[in-house]
């Protein structure tokens, strides 16, 4: 085959959902969705005043960017579940719903 008739693209595999037939988390979204739980998590940090948990939502919120960068999807997760684990926390001490 020439280059010329090579296909530009892959073709994607969908699911019966429509949804690409992939078992690999997209790493766009668990970014977004850690920057949300610590955006939420300093958000109950400040209404607490708990500078601590402040530094740590920074922190994991840093972590999970740096993970991002480097294309490291395990340490992406687990910064992303200790955001959403401290949210959970700040929740409940505040009493939050």
């Amino acid at each position: 085959m020439t280059p010329a008739a090579l296909p530009t693209h892959r073709p994607r595999c969908v699911g019966h959902n429509g949804e690409p037939m992939n078992d690999k988390p997209d790493m766009n979204d668990l970014m977004r969705q850690a920057q949300e739980a610590a955006e939420r998590a300093r958000k109950y940090a400040r209404m607490g005043r708990n500078e601590v948990a402040l530094a740590s939502a920074d922190h994991f919120e840093q972590g999970a960017a740096t993970a991002y960068r480097n294309r490291n999807l395990e340490q992406l997760q687990m910064n992303l579940e200790a955001a959403r684990e401290l949210e959970r926390a700040l929740k409940a001490k505040l009493g939050v719903n």
